[in-house]
């Protein structure tokens, strides 16, 4: 769903760069750079270059400062470099400039987590707070959050209620073995894989 709705954002960047065109021709220059610099970004990102898509995606903000899709990329990759403060930054640009929440939801809540902020992560997306669709996802991300404060229960729970919204989901069934295994239940850990991946089979 997300990149469904970042894809619609692209073409009506797009479509914004033809309307430009009828007027300075500044104008229209630089937000076709913008585009040129995010797509090359978006390759770079793909394929793992990093600092290469990072690079790209600030050229095409110097371009064009309002690009809500370069915002999002830009937060994603600073994730995937291990930024996550970097990361939350450019999340909350691409907010503040009008970008639906839901296509930043499980990147945020992943760079709260990665900086140790499960409090924030907890209040801030609640399981009802995303469509249904990211609903496990963000579970899952909740589930760590518990854990992170070490609240086993309640992190069970959430594991559990992440299966129940997406049973193919995989990292909800790693994430509860996982947890059993931490409590030295590997019996229980080994029971509940092999059940649900029969499930899912």
């Amino acid at each position: 769903m997300q990149s469904a709705q970042l894809n619609v954002r692209t073409l009506l960047f797009a479509l914004a760069i033809v309307t430009a065109c009828w007027g300075p021709a500044e104008t229209c220059a630089a937000e076709d750079r913008a585009q040129r610099y995010y797509d090359d970004a978006q390759a770079r990102y793909d394929k793992g270059d990093f600092d290469g898509a990072v690079v790209q995606l600030k050229n095409a903000l110097q371009s064009a400062p309002g690009m809500l899709a370069a915002h999002v990329l830009l937060g994603k990759t600073q994730l995937s470099l291990g930024q996550p403060e970097a990361a939350e930054e450019a999340f909350e640009k691409a907010l503040s400039l009008g970008v639906h929440p839901s296509e930043v939801a499980v990147p945020m809540a992943q760079a709260l987590l990665h900086e140790g902020r499960a409090k924030d992560l907890l209040s801030r997306y609640p399981a009802d707070s995303v469509p249904s669709s990211l609903r496990a996802e963000v579970l899952v991300l909740r589930g760590h959050a518990y854990k992170q404060l070490g609240d086993l229960d309640s992190a069970s729970r959430s594991f559990q209620d992440a299966h129940a919204a997406s049973p193919s989901f995989m990292p909800a069934i790693r994430s509860e073995a996982e947890l059993l295994l931490q409590q030295r239940r590997s019996a229980e850990a080994t029971k509940l894989v092999a059940r649900r991946s029969n499930l899912i089979a």
